[in-house]
């Protein structure tokens, strides 16, 4: 009987699986992703559906036809202009429309987009800016670990944990995601002066909420109590090579960035979706998971959110008296 196992399996497989055939032209939509925050310029990202078999990258000069306006708490719709510089670009197959115009946290936003040619459904979508939520740095301290490294040498090793506050309002159903980010800078000698290199380094969540990783999805209902303290940790390296770096100096600064994104709900559902599609990815067996969208009459996410932040700059490799404390920065990318 066994050699006839794998045989069988293989027949009830096949037979699960069907033939399809997709009748009728493809008619593509448009695809709009707007992540809207406060004091920052209202920018969505536009590019099309395409059929499955369809390769290279897509051509989207037609959309710069399109019309798109948007408007804030029910006034004018007032139209989005295309940034040209985007047609050029080859890091994303999407072309860019903004303006100058700010949201406020309490903004409601409406987005619209029309074809004059009609070759697109026009799509229509809405959001506003979450109010942020209060956050605070509590303390921080460090626990020293004896390592044995063989018969008479000893390695330690710290383990340095952070306090922070944040303060959920009750009246409101909220929406975060919370980011703990761990980086340092390194002084990299060239034959063109001195340069910073950025490495981010490992995050460890020692709290009941959180779970490994440095991005956290929640909504307030899994807040035990209000100011809730979240606690994070990191290890540190005393001696040697920074963990998880090539790096083997001391760093020159060493910075703990935390934030707190107070998204709106059809943020929280698309992050989510995101996050199960990605994980979907490593099992075979698992069925394709759609991303929600609220664009109505295409594809995409439009939502709001606030982000409030917290960056503890550390000089001189941790020696405690000399850290800055700054609230609500804007990290630039590596």
């Amino acid at each position: 009987m066994r050699k006839y196992i794998i045989p069988i399996f293989l027949i009830l497989l096949c037979s699960c699986v069907e033939d399809l055939r997709i009748k009728g032209e493809f008619i593509p939509e448009l695809i709009v992703n707007g992540f809207l925050c406060p004091d920052s310029c209202i920018t969505v990202h536009i590019s099309k559906t395409r059929p499955i078999k369809s390769s290279g990258t897509p051509n989207l000069y037609d959309l710069r036809r399109l019309d798109i306006q948007v408007s804030i708490n029910e006034g004018d719709f007032f139209p989005l202009e295309l940034d040209s510089s985007s047609l050029s670009s080859s890091e994303l197959p999407t072309i860019k429309f903004l303006c100058q115009t700010k949201p406020k946290p309490g903004d409601k936003i409406e987005i619209t987009a029309n074809d004059p040619k009609k070759e697109y459904k026009s799509i229509y979508a809405h959001t506003h800016i979450p109010e942020p939520i209060e956050i605070n740095y509590v303390t921080h301290f460090t626990e020293y670990h004896d390592f044995p490294t063989g018969s008479h040498n000893y390695e330690m090793d710290s383990l340095i944990h952070f306090v922070f506050s944040i303060k959920d309002n009750p009246n409101v159903k909220n929406y975060y995601k919370i980011l703990f980010t761990n980086f340092l800078y390194f002084h990299d000698y060239t034959d063109h002066g001195v340069s910073f290199d950025r490495i981010d380094g490992p995050v460890n969540y020692y709290d009941p909420i959180f779970s490994k990783g440095n991005i956290k999805l929640i909504d307030d209902t899994i807040i035990p109590y209000n100011p809730y303290k979240v606690k994070l940790s990191i290890w540190d390296e005393i001696y040697g090579s920074f963990y998880g770096t090539i790096y083997d100096q001391t760093p020159d600064h060493r910075y703990f960035f935390f934030s707190v994104e107070c998204l709106t709900k059809e943020g929280y559902l698309y992050l989510k979706s995101r996050e199960a599609a990605l994980n979907s990815e490593q099992d075979i067996f698992t069925e394709p998971i759609a991303l929600y969208s609220n664009i109505h009459g295409g594809k995409g996410i439009f939502y709001g959110f606030s982000a409030p932040n917290i960056l503890l700059e550390f000089i001189d490799h941790m020696t405690e008296k000399q850290m800055n404390i700054r609230k609500n920065v804007i990290l630039k990318s590596k």
